[in-house]
C-alpha cells in the first residue's frame, strides 16, 4: 500500500496541472498551396472556409489543378478524397461570418493566390 502511495506521489509531482494548451500554428491564407481534403464536420478541419462568387471578394483566389505535382504555388489547390494524403484540410461555411477566410475559384492558373 505504501508503494502504490510513492508511486501516485512522484507521478503527481511529474505532470504539470496547470499546463496550457499547446495549438499548431496557423499559416497564412496566402501561403496556402497543395493536396485539401475537404471535410464534412468542421471540428475536423485546419480551416473554415467560405467560397466566394467572385474573385474581387475573396481574400485568396484558387485554381483547382488537376495532378497535386502541379499544386506547388500559393493558391494551387488538388482536390483529395483521401484525408492521409492532404497537406491540410477544410470544410465549407455556408455563412460567411463562421469562416477563416474566404476563397473563390478560377479557371486562370496566373490568377491564383492573394490579391
Amino acid at each position: 500500500m505504501k508503494a502504490f502511495a510513492l508511486i501516485s506521489i512522484l507521478f503527481s509531482w511529474a505532470i504539470p496541472t496547470n499546463q496550457a494548451t499547446i495549438e499548431a500554428p496557423q499559416r497564412d491564407v496566402c501561403d496556402l498551396y497543395g493536396v485539401v481534403f475537404v471535410e464534412s464536420v468542421a471540428a475536423f478541419a485546419d480551416h473554415r472556409v467560405f467560397v466566394e462568387d467572385t474573385e474581387g471578394f475573396a481574400d485568396l483566389v484558387v485554381f483547382k489543378e488537376d495532378n497535386e505535382a502541379f499544386a506547388n504555388e500559393r493558391g494551387h489547390w488538388h482536390i483529395t478524397t483521401v484525408k492521409a494524403f492532404a497537406d491540410f484540410t477544410i470544410y465549407v461555411e455556408d455563412v460567411k461570418g463562421f469562416a477563416d477566410f474566404s476563397i473563390a475559384y478560377t479557371d486562370f492558373r496566373t490568377a491564383a493566390g492573394c490579391q
